[in-house]
């Protein structure tokens, strides 16, 4: 299986939509927004939200895929005086992309399951 974590970029937002509207409905209490507001955004919304994610000193969406698959997201706050291009968590690189790997498989085993 070929993994890989990136910031979502442009043209991302029909695949950001589909993956945030099953979380919705799988957890809906997990999130402020609503699956009928979420739902109701129209494409541009979607490409918006990518937009503002990338802007710098503002917030950090990294997306997980699975054999190019979308199995998960991530956000943060971040710093706007450290902030770079390069995904960066306060780990050691070893434990860092364990961590995110440990959520993936998660993530994975959860939906098996179901």
């Amino acid at each position: 299986m070929m993994r890989s974590i990136r910031r979502a970029m442009p043209g991302d937002g029909k695949r950001l939509r589909a993956l945030r509207l099953k979380a919705l409905r799988d957890a809906p209490e997990a999130f402020l927004e609503t699956y009928d507001d979420a739902a109701g955004l129209s494409a541009a919304e979607w490409e918006a939200r990518i937009e503002r994610y990338r802007q710098p000193g503002r917030q950090l969406l990294v997306v997980g895929e699975a054999d190019g698959v979308w199995s998960g997201t991530a956000g943060a706050f971040l710093d706007s005086e450290r902030d770079t291009a390069d995904l960066t968590l306060p780990a050691r690189p070893q434990d860092r992309w364990a961590m995110i790997w440990g959520m993936l498989d998660q993530r994975e085993r959860h939906a098996a399951a179901r």
